[in-house]
C-alpha cells in the first residue's frame, strides 16, 4: 500500500456502504491520529489497540440510534492521492459543502479545515467526510 490513510478512509466507507460493525486497519501513527479524529468528530464510535504491538488496530462504526441500518458516514472523497498531493494554504482551504468536515494534515497535527483555518496553518488536504 503506497497511500495508508487513502487506504483507511475507503476502508471506511466500504464498511459503511456494506453495513459493518468492525474494521481492521493498518496501523500507523498517521492513521491513529485520523482515527481518533474521526471518533472526536463522532464518525467512529470507538478505537481499539491492542495491548501488544500488532500491524492492525480496529475501529467500530457508529449508526444512528433506532437506525441500525444508517452509518453516520456517507461518504469519503479524497483530495490528496499516492500521484498528486494536495496542498492548501490556511486562507485557501476547501469547505465542506453540507454536512461534513475537511482532514487537514497541517505541521500542528491532523485536524479538521475549520480548526486549521483558525490557527492560520495550511498543509495537506487529505480528504472531505460527509455525513448523513
Amino acid at each position: 500500500m503506497d497511500y495508508l490513510a487513502g487506504d483507511f478512509l475507503i476502508r471506511l466507507k466500504n464498511a459503511s456502504l456494506a453495513h459493518q460493525r468492525r474494521v481492521s486497519i493498518l496501523r500507523s501513527t498517521l492513521n491513529l491520529a485520523i482515527a481518533r479524529l474521526l471518533q472526536k468528530q463522532g464518525v467512529l464510535s470507538s478505537v481499539r489497540l491492542p495491548k501488544n504491538k500488532t500491524k492492525f488496530f480496529t475501529v467500530e462504526m457508529r449508526y444512528y440510534p433506532g437506525s441500525a441500518d444508517k452509518p453516520v458516514l456517507a461518504n469519503v472523497k479524497l483530495f490528496s492521492k499516492p500521484g498528486r498531493r494536495y496542498y492548501s494554504g490556511a486562507r485557501k482551504l476547501p469547505f465542506s459543502r453540507g454536512k461534513g468536515f475537511v482532514i487537514i494534515s497541517t505541521p500542528k497535527g491532523i485536524m479538521v479545515a475549520s480548526q486549521a483555518r483558525h490557527a492560520n496553518v495550511g498543509g495537506e488536504v487529505i480528504a472531505m467526510v460527509l455525513i448523513n
